[in-house]
């Protein structure tokens, strides 16, 4: 029931890399987040425990295996499941070698400090990138430090709609001048905070039900790198006000609260440069053209908009917004 129950949240895990960045895929994290170090480690652990089985293959426990190879498929498809897999492989490591007739030499005391020091060695190698001794633990481009620092100095409004992996760093940095909406630890409504991202029928109204006045968000999607649905909706919003920008993230306040906002026609061009950028790194991702069409679409632009729609559907005949726009426009 143990292993059923995780495997279900792994594949779960698995089908969310659209929505949040820690499902997604090992190669994938470790790229975004500049620690190519993550993706080694759970690649050793992968040789480690296969060399343990290919050391008793004769004695080798089917069950232990099959858990094993499974596992360790899922931690390559989301980087989430590598923490799961990696504990169990510290176990089957540990009892595959346990059950092997050693010599005597390698079971004296010296052979024990000798793998200590080896084991502290790795950890070493593998943790000291990741700690203040190298540099801080903030990993730049995933939490929103400098938009954290101006909603402090300019003392923006509270409550704070934000993304769901913001949540514990926004916690962390700014409690308690300011709520938080939703954290890692799932406290609050998934299904209302996804609705509000996706800017759904009642969006603006659940955002005052909860007394949010400020919009801390991405402005693309690391995982599609598409514009979020809630941009778009905050954009075309009058009582809402764009107060920061930066290549991460944007600031929105109710327009009756605001102070020195940015103009949107400005925005939009910063939306339009981003995505241009991010077609030249991935010419072959849909969503992006499909997030650049709209833009266009909203500056007017209704025959750049149509050019970009019709790449998407291209590249992917099942963009349905894409095809749902080109409709709109004939």
């Amino acid at each position: 029931e143990a292993l059923g129950i995780t495997f279900n949240m792994l594949m779960t895990s698995i089908k969310g890399a659209v929505s949040i960045h820690e499902h997604m895929p090992l190669k994938g994290f470790s790229e975004f987040t500049r620690q190519e170090g993550l993706q080694y480690a759970i690649v050793g652990f992968i040789v480690a425990g296969a060399m343990s089985f290919a050391l008793r293959w004769r004695k080798a426990d089917l069950l232990h295996l099959a858990v094993f190879s499974v596992l360790a498929f899922l931690s390559l498809q989301s980087f989430r499941g590598g923490m799961f897999f990696s504990i169990f492989c510290t176990a089957t490591v540990a009892r595959n070698l346990s059950a092997l007739r050693l010599p005597a030499v390698l079971k004296g005391t010296a052979a024990r400090w000798v793998m200590v020091f080896a084991l502290l060695s790795v950890a070493f190698v593998l943790l000291v990138p990741r700690t203040i001794i190298k540099e801080p633990l903030l990993v730049r481009g995933i939490f929103p430090d400098k938009a954290a620092a101006h909603i402090e100095a300019a003392a923006l409004p509270g409550n704070i709609y934000h993304p769901y992996e913001w949540g514990g760093y926004l916690i962390w940095r700014l409690y308690p001048g300011y709520k938080a909406y939703i954290d890692g630890r799932a406290i609050g409504s998934i299904k209302e905070h996804a609705s509000v991202l996706q800017a759904r029928p009642g969006w603006d109204e659940t955002l005052r039900r909860n007394d949010v006045n400020t919009v801390l968000f991405w402005a693309r999607l690391p995982y599609t790198g598409s514009v979020p649905p809630i941009i778009f909706a905050l954009m075309g919003h009058k009582g809402w006000s764009p107060v920061y920008w930066d290549t991460t993230s944007l600031i929105f306040v109710r327009t009756p609260l605001a102070r020195n906002t940015i103009r949107k026609s400005a925005v939009w061009e910063l939306l339009t440069s981003l995505l241009s950028t991010a077609i030249r790194e991935r010419p072959g991702v849909a969503s992006i053209h499909t997030s650049l069409g709209e833009v266009y679409l909203h500056r007017g632009l209704r025959q750049y908009a149509r050019d970009e729609f019709s790449r998407a559907l291209a590249l992917d005949p099942g963009q349905s917004r894409a095809e749902y726009w080109l409709r709109t426009l004939q």
